[in-house]
This record gives structure tokens, sequence and C-alpha cells, in this order.
């Protein structure tokens, strides 16, 4: 704190007033930035105007904005009644004193008169430099997310009079690590959506620091709403750093339900390096991506002395998360500009892909011959393996695999399953609607990589072990059995041929 308020009394001894403006300004903006990193702060070029900020700060993917007004003192605020008289939504009045006992001046005023005041617009901050320093700069015992959360919430949601005092008490509350003492008053000092991120926040740090109450807790069930970008960013790096790590996979399954795949991903630079193995395993089977790629493993391909990119686990690196699996290392991503694929991976024969694709549902196929080129896609039946075989016997060519489609387990979608392309010449694996990362991660380790395909028990160690919901493991029998059906009941089947050599096409 001494070092802001040491700068400020700096600059009030600058005699030329522009200077002094300038300073003032600038330091107060450089420690808005402090507090919250994803505040975007406005200066004006007005100062102590009556009517127009000096300031207005918005934030990164938020619509909403605060005016910031600053005074000389707290009696000039009152004085001019401008809590009341200001046109501006929810302002900020910052005193740069933090003076408030005027009780000798006329007209006179006194603390508990500053203490009402912000009773006249319950959305208003007012404040003063005394506490944000106090602010920048907390005592507390044990610094967890939620000191953070409140940082960053001062001028985003503060409301009421929180002067050096105030911030004291938010500091001794945060340091006592239970929610109920917060709650009171983190409700009388921010507005409700910051009020609901910090007792939310405060509610995942208690559990985590009671690792024996992480699984059954009730308060885990109670927990409800989206994270933000701000709580994800505190509370999962100081989450995967706790010194006895959660083991917990109902407690981070919950955490996944608060929050989504792409949605971590936006915090990918707070994350890189850091094995989030737990939430992913515990999320793989719900959380959508939109494509995998199937590359080398780290282990392999970085120098044997890097010890930042061959560390097991699910990871983030440059921004772009990632497994390694044996010798292959596959990356995910839910935007489709991150991961584009090589461009001259070569094309599988079907020969190649048979035995890996028995644990599989086959939509639809695309085959590529010399002379012509042949796409299947079933219209009633689950699975169109046998179809492509007896397609790819009874036409007097060789065929490769350009791409396929397989089919998972029932979903909540538009056609009541998932499916997943397999693009070989890109080595990607692309979502349908429904697909999760589990379904993208089994695609890319069982048919992209099907010149070395990891084994299902090692695919389910990638994935933590976890019961494989949406996988379809059909042993050999009843893949038989499956399939004899099918052609007895003549399951209707739609066969393209197209005629690459000639450009005629045929219908089987």
């Amino acid at each position: 704190m001494s070092d802001f308020l040491d700068a400020l009394a700096a600059a009030r001894e600058e005699f030329r007033q522009d200077e002094y403006i300038h300073r003032v300004k600038k330091l107060v903006q450089a420690k808005i930035y402090e507090l919250d990193e994803g505040a975007i702060v406005e200066d004006t070029q007005y100062f102590n105007h009556s009517a127009i900020p000096d300031f207005i700060v918005s934030w990164r993917g938020d619509k909403s904005t605060r005016d910031l007004y600053l005074r000389g003192s707290y009696a000039s605020i009152l004085a001019a009644d401008e809590l009341t008289q200001t046109s501006s939504d929810s302002p900020v009045f910052m005193s740069l004193d933090e003076t408030k006992d005027f009780s000798q001046e006329m007209p006179p005023i006194s603390p508990q008169m500053i203490r009402d005041e912000p009773k006249k617009a319950s959305q208003t901050l007012l404040t003063d430099v005394s506490a944000m320093g106090e602010m920048l700069e907390p005592e507390a015992r044990n610094v967890t997310p939620l000191t953070r959360l409140v940082q960053s919430s001062f001028f985003r949601g503060g409301r009421g009079l929180i002067d050096e005092a105030r911030v004291e008490s938010l500091i001794q509350a945060q340091d006592q690590a239970e929610p109920a003492n917060l709650t009171e008053i983190v409700r009388e000092s921010f507005t409700e959506p910051a009020a609901v991120r910090m007792e939310r926040t405060a509610a995942i740090v208690a559990l985590a620091l009671n690792e024996d109450s992480a699984a059954s807790h009730p308060i885990l069930e109670s927990l409800t709403g989206r994270l933000s970008d701000i709580e994800l960013q505190e509370l999962l790096p100081w989450l995967l750093h706790q010194e006895k790590p959660i083991g917990s996979r109902s407690f981070w399954r919950r955490f996944g339900e608060m929050t989504s795949f792409s949605e971590i991903e936006r915090i990918a630079p707070a994350l890189e390096g850091l094995d989030i193995s737990p939430l992913m395993v515990a999320n793989a089977e719900s959380w959508q991506a939109q494509r995998s790629y199937l590359g080398v493993s780290s282990r392999i391909a970085a120098a044997d002395d890097d010890d930042t990119v061959t560390r097991n686990g699910w990871r983030f690196r440059s921004g772009v998360l990632g497994v390694d699996a044996g010798i292959h290392r596959v990356n995910f991503s839910s935007d489709g500009r991150t991961l584009r694929g090589r461009d001259d991976g070569a094309f599988p024969a079907w020969n190649d892909l048979e035995k890996n694709l028995s644990s599989f549902q086959l939509a639809s196929v695309n085959l590529k011959g010399i002379t012509r080129s042949v796409r299947i896609e079933a219209e009633k039946s689950d699975d169109i393996r046998q179809d492509v075989e007896n397609v790819a016997q009874s036409l007097d060519d060789t065929y490769s695999v350009s791409d396929l489609v397989l089919r998972f387990s029932p979903r909540e979608s538009k056609e009541g399953f998932a499916a997943v392309s397999v693009k070989f010449g890109k080595g990607l694996a692309v979502a349908g609607q429904g697909a999760t990362i589990a379904d993208l991660a089994r695609s890319s380790l069982s048919i992209l990589a099907y010149r070395s395909p990891l084994s299902l028990k090692n695919q389910d160690a990638v994935l933590g072990d976890a019961e494989a919901q949406g996988f379809f493991e059909v042993d050999a029998p009843k893949l038989d059995d499956h399939l004899n059906d099918g052609r007895e009941t003549h399951d209707v089947v739609q066969l393209t041929v197209e005629a690459e050599a000639s450009a005629n096409e045929q219908e089987i």
C-alpha cells in the first residue's frame, strides 16, 4: 500500500498542474490494470470535471462499462451531491484523500454521513486511494483465488462504501476460508453477479482445502451457474498446484459441469504446461471439441533433455491441448482454424482398416480406386462394414480409404447419435453434433493410428479408466452375428460410384 500512496504523495508535490494531472491519472490507470488484467481503461482527457468522468472502464468479453470520477476528497463528493446528480449508471467515485472527518468545516461532514451516502444510489461505488492501495497488497495469510477475484471485482462489481476498513474486513473473511463468513460482507460490498462469483469461488476453495469432503460435501452439489473466465483463470491453476492433489472425480466432474472445453481453451496461457489430467479425465466423455489431430508423441519429437514437453498427462502446449499416448500425441481444439491438419497424408488400404474398425460402427466410407471412387453410406443399417467388403471384392480395382464416418452411441443430437469424420489425408478426426473428446480420442488412436493403434486397454488408461460410454466395443462372434442379420434383412445401403477416369456414374 505504501508504494501507491507514496507515489500519489510525490505527485501532489508537483506544482505544474498539467504534470500533476498526468501523473495522478497514469498512476491510477496503472493500478487498475494491476487489480484487473481484463480491464480496459479509457482516459477521457478530463480531470475532476463535474459531468464527464476521468476514465471509462470496460472489460474484455463484457459489454458493461463503469464511469470513474476522481475527486479531491469525500467532502467534495458529498458537498456536490454527486451520487444523485450524476447521469451515469453504476459510477465509481474515488477520493484522492482518505480523510472522512470534516466536522469542523462548513458545512460539517461527519464519517457517518459518508457511510450513509451510498444508500442514495445502491449500485454506486464510493471509495478512496487508501482502500485501493490496501486492495493491491492484501495481507491475508493464505492467498487463494478468492483474493484475486475480490481484487478484480473491485471496480467491476464493487458498490457502497469500500474504504480501507472494509477492505481489511474482506481480507479477514477470506482468510477464514469459510463461505458462510463471506456472504454478508460480500453481498453488502458487491453487485449480485460479482457476489455470486465470490461465493462460488469461496465454496470451491473450501472444498479443495478439505480433500476428504471434496467428493461428497453438500456444497459440491449446491454449486450452480457457469464459471466466468476470471474465475477459471484464478481457480484452475490454483487447484492444479495444490500440494495435495484433488483426486475426487466427482469434484472435477462437477467443476466441468460449470464450464466447457472451449472456455478452458480461452485461459490456455494460464494453464501452459500444467497437468490438467484430473479435469480432462473426469469430463472427456461429456465435453465436446470440434476436431483432433494425430501427431508424434512429444517424448519422441522432443530433444532428450527437453523435459518441458515430455511429461505425461493432458497438457496445453503453445495454447493447444494434447495428450501423449504411446508413440502418438493427440491434439484437440474446439476451433477448426486451430488444427488444420497436414496436406500430404497417405490413404490407408481398406484391408489395413478392417481389424481396427471391428470395435466401431461404420456409418459411411469413401473408397478411392484407380479407375473409380465409391462412397458407401448407411441409410437404415447400423454398420456397413460387410457392405463395404462386398463392394471392394466385387469391383475389379484396388481401394484405399480417403475418409470415413464413425457412429457413436445415442446422444442428444438431431440424429440421435454422434458421428466423427476421419480424414486420413489431413490426419484429422472431425466431430459432428454430440461427439465428445473421448470419441475423438478413440477415433484418432484406433483409426487414424491404423498402422500402430493403441490398445483398448491403453486408450482407457489415457481416458482415466473411465467407463467408455458411447464407445462400441463388440466382440468378434457378436459382430459376425450382427453382420449376418444385416445381410438377411437386406438393410438399405446407398452406394455411389464415381468413375474418375470416364466421369461416368454407376449405381450399384
